[in-house]
């Protein structure tokens, strides 16, 4: 899933006043997140360092984050947005609903890869 059909899905779904800098902005925060707490720690095809997504970040760019799992971006930016309003409510909801989805993605990544092995002072290579 591109930037651009993250944020378009996310508008047809949900009609809403938030800029596209802000939708930018919390993708990249949740890639970022991403990033560093499931994908830094396995091996695998990711890039070294994963630093954002900015105004000059070319639309056609691709998240971090396949099909299947891709459904996380619209749902994270539900959640936020239902937060932006003020709508505790279905701000709550929308939490769990993410939250299953980034607990899914966790797992599916598990699953599919190892663990990279770090070497710290002491250990035996």
């Amino acid at each position: 899933m591109t930037i651009d059909e993250a944020v378009t899905g996310f508008d047809l779904l949900y009609p809403n006043a938030m800029s596209y800098e802000q939708k930018l902005g919390l993708l990249s925060r949740l890639d970022k997140r991403i990033y560093t707490e499931v994908y830094a720690k396995y091996e695998g095809d990711i890039p070294e360092s994963f630093r954002g997504y900015t105004r000059l970040t070319p639309v056609s760019t691709a998240l971090l984050v396949p099909f299947p799992q891709d459904d996380i971006y619209a749902k994270y930016l539900a959640m936020q947005y239902d937060l932006l309003n003020g709508d505790i409510s279905r701000y709550n909801n929308s939490a769990r609903v993410f939250n299953a989805a980034y607990a899914e993605l966790c797992d599916a990544y598990n699953r599919t890869h190892k663990w990279k092995k770090t070497v710290r002072a002491g250990d035996i290579v």
